[in-house]
C-alpha cells in the first residue's frame, strides 16, 4: 500500500492518540504555486482570446518521479530548467514569450537563468517573475507590446 509507513512506536503513539499519521510523503505547496494559479485565472479574464487559443500552457517540470517515470519523461523531451509559463503568442519583434514564476521571495537557478537567455537570444520575451502580480504586469506589457529591451 502506497503512503507513509508507519514504524510500531509511531503505529501505537498513533492509536493512543498521541500522533498525527507522518505526512513525510506529502508534497509541500510551494507559495509559487499559487501565485501562478492566481496568474493563470486573471489571465483567462483579461486576455480570453488568447487563453481560448492555447497558446499560454504551464511546463510541468517541477515533482519528484520515481526513476523509471523520470527516464520515460526524459526520453519523450523532458527537460530540466524549462520556465514555468510559456507563451506562443507574438508581438512585435518577439516569437513568444516564457516566464519563470518564483514566490517573492525565491530565485531562479543558473540554469533557469540560462535557459532564458537562450531563448531571449532566440527571439522570445523573457522574465523571472515574482509572484502575480509581476507576471501579470509582465504579459500586459508583452502583449501590448511595451516591453523595454
Amino acid at each position: 500500500m502506497a503512503g507513509a509507513r508507519w514504524t510500531s512506536e509511531q503505529l501505537e503513539q498513533h492509536k493512543a492518540g498521541k500522533r498525527k499519521k507522518p505526512q513525510e510523503n506529502k508534497i509541500p505547496r510551494k507559495p509559487e504555486t499559487k501565485e501562478q494559479q492566481g496568474l493563470i485565472e486573471v489571465f483567462k479574464l483579461k486576455w480570453p482570446k488568447i487563453y481560448a487559443t492555447g497558446a499560454l500552457f504551464a511546463v510541468p517540470n517541477e515533482g519528484k518521479r520515481d526513476p523509471k517515470n523520470a527516464s520515460r519523461m526524459i526520453a519523450e523531451g523532458l527537460l530540466s530548467n524549462v520556465s514555468d509559463l510559456i507563451l506562443l503568442w507574438p508581438v512585435g519583434n518577439y516569437h513568444g514569450a516564457c516566464v519563470e514564476m518564483k514566490a517573492k521571495n525565491g530565485k531562479p537557478s543558473k540554469g533557469q537563468l540560462t535557459w532564458l537567455a537562450e531563448r531571449k537570444a532566440s527571439g522570445y520575451a523573457t522574465a523571472v517573475c515574482y509572484g502575480m502580480e509581476e507576471g501579470l504586469q509582465f504579459f500586459d506589457n508583452y502583449i501590448n507590446n511595451r516591453l523595454k529591451e
